[in-house]
């Protein structure tokens, strides 16, 4: 029996590990870890890029629905606008917290999309920021549709083409008339005019410790430092922008560091601003393609 113990133990010192043996494994191993982590992390980027443009395009397709079901009006800014501009047939809530929602906030009651396409999953802030003012309304006794519409009208990560989309100061200077959105029969390439893009807080505020990155509600057609501008917050410095039509195509920035670099031809294509804006609706300066 000892002869047989000895013998079964003898066998399995050959069939174990040694120790470089055991190095040499772990150092494969660490290789090809090193080797898959950055395809899985560009694999996860892209992931939230495609999340990101179907977000987008839910909102241009329910914006392009709530146009087609009012007149041809585009959202305005926001409720206050359509009030002081005494716009009819245009809806607006005249109850909850009158005069509170956002261009966001009209089209996603009115369409009833939810709030979380309004964020992108890059953009963690601020589906954080919507889902506080969702609760704060709803342990208020709002009703949860309003609570919801409510929320994202505080912060999206899409900021919306609003002063050529959400009000109409680029088509006219008349009172009563400016504040009204733009319809889309003003509009000669909806299919080329920006709607809505990914969005950040602008530069100065950014300078004075805000959030890099955040989201923004609305969207300057000319770069301005105390101004919300386009963020490509994407892979390969990629911008998600949906159009009037309802499509959306992403767009490569050529230098992020740049705040003019966005509003490039070569990123924004006819969708480009100069920056000697002034507010003439006879300019033609090539502003967001209109």
């Amino acid at each position: 029996m000892a002869t047989l113990f000895f013998g079964k133990k003898s066998e399995r010192s050959g069939l174990a590990f040694t120790l470089i043996e055991l190095l040499v494994v772990i150092s494969i191993i660490a290789l090809l870890i090193g080797i898959l982590l950055p395809a899985l992390g560009a694999a996860r980027d892209t992931a939230k890029q495609i999340n990101c443009v179907s977000n987008l395009r839910q909102v241009s397709i329910a914006t392009y629905t709530y146009v087609t079901e009012n007149d041809g009006f585009f959202p305005p800014l926001g409720e206050s606008q359509v009030n002081n501009a005494k716009v009819t047939g245009i809806p607006y809530l005249s109850g909850n917290d009158r005069n509170s929602l956002s261009w966001a906030g009209m089209v996603a009651y009115h369409q009833n999309l939810f709030y979380d396409a309004f964020g992108c999953p890059c953009d963690d802030d601020t589906a954080g920021l919507i889902e506080d003012s969702i609760q704060f309304r709803i342990n208020q006794g709002f009703e949860p549709r309003w609570a919801r519409a409510y929320g994202a009208s505080q912060r999206t990560s899409f900021g919306y083409n609003y002063n050529n989309i959400g009000m109409s100061r680029r088509y006219s200077k008349e009172k009563g008339v400016k504040d009204k959105p733009a319809r889309l029969v003003q509009l000669t390439k909806p299919s080329s005019t920006l709607l809505a893009c990914d969005a950040t807080v602008s530069w100065k505020e950014e300078q004075n410790g805000g959030t890099v990155g955040r989201g923004s509600p609305t969207v300057e057609d000319t770069q301005k430092n105390n101004r919300s501008r386009p963020y490509s917050r994407h892979r390969n410095n990629g911008l998600s922008v949906g159009f009037s039509d309802g499509h959306v195509e992403v767009y490569t920035v050529s230098d992020p560091e740049d705040l003019q670099s966005p509003y490039e031809d070569e990123c924004l294509g006819t969708m480009h601003a100069s920056s000697g804006w002034v507010y003439d609706p006879n300019a033609d300066n090539g502003v967001w393609e209109r």
